[in-house]
């Protein structure tokens, strides 16, 4: 369900990255802009999505809920000039490799069971894929291969136009940069709802995995884990994995207490996750 209002972007500012002419930082020129806004909600279960067939272009803010009984993802791929939607569609349900001529745009990590999560992101019109990449719990299938893609086309409704499309993303609460090998924040997080804007500041793709963990709960623990019994830590969000130069914005309600932060994503030169080149962290959240 597409629930769209129309609403003025104060002046904000743009500066560091351009997603694709979408996107800008907290700082720099200013620039006024008019843009469509819109609220789309998207059910993420076992092992589907309910979306939309297409919204309007602007800025789109997902609220994801999963009345599943697993933890999904939403992950948005964007295709670029030259990418087939059939073609592309066709190799995410096989599961081989990455399609060619996609854009990795970001989205929701983890969505825990009852629970929903919402993501900003800017989206010019054309055609766009949904899809959870989680694997399945005691198996090789994943999410993915169970089925859990949808198209999503992105169009221009009336009042657009590409001079109005917002070059900036509203201004948050703080900004996360992901860069090689590390999670850079402007501030610390704090108890509470606030939304932060996460780029991809580096010069591969990364993500961003957001966990509770018990007070005292060391990296080395974290890594020791070998998958037998609980996990020591409870995943609660953070932000799909984006291509350099892209941004979004995560709105997350944390309580106070310890968080580990961690990227996933296998590096460019030696496949090893990130987190391995040292891309993980525990903070305190007061």
């Amino acid at each position: 369900m597409q629930r769209t209002r129309w609403s003025a972007i104060p002046h904000l500012a743009a500066a560091l990255l351009v997603m694709l002419g979408l996107g800008g930082c907290g700082s720099g020129t200013k620039r006024s802009v008019m843009a469509p806004r819109s609220d789309v909600d998207v059910i993420a279960s076992e092992y589907q999505f309910a979306a939309p067939e297409s919204i309007d272009a602007g800025l789109i803010t997902f609220h994801v809920t999963n009345p599943g009984s697993v933890i999904h993802q939403m992950v948005v791929y964007q295709l670029l000039p030259g990418a087939r939607l059939d073609s592309t569609l066709a190799v995410l349900r096989a599961n081989a490799r990455r399609p060619d001529h996609v854009l990795k745009r970001g989205g929701v990590e983890f969505i825990a069971p009852r629970d929903t999560q919402v993501v900003t992101m800017a989206l010019a019109p054309g055609e766009y894929v949904l899809l959870c990449g989680l694997p399945v719990v005691n198996s090789s299938a994943t999410h993915l291969a169970l089925g859990m893609l949808r198209p999503l086309r992105v169009v221009a409704a009336a009042g657009w136009s590409a001079a109005a499309h917002p070059d900036s993303l509203p201004l948050a609460d703080n900004t996360l940069r992901l860069v090689e090998y590390d999670f850079a924040f402007d501030k610390p997080l704090h108890a509470g709802t606030q939304t932060v804007r996460v780029e991809d500041d580096g010069q591969q793709q990364h993500n961003w995995l957001l966990a509770r963990v018990a007070p005292g709960t060391t990296i080395a623990q974290i890594d020791a884990f070998n998958g037998k019994g609980p996990e020591p830590w409870t995943n609660v969000g953070g932000a799909g994995v984006l291509d350099p130069g892209q941004a979004m914005l995560a709105t997350i309600r944390l309580p106070a207490g310890w968080y580990m932060h961690s990227c996933m994503v296998a590096d460019a030169k030696d496949h090893k996750p990130h987190f391995m080149h040292g891309m993980e962290k525990i903070a305190e959240v007061k």
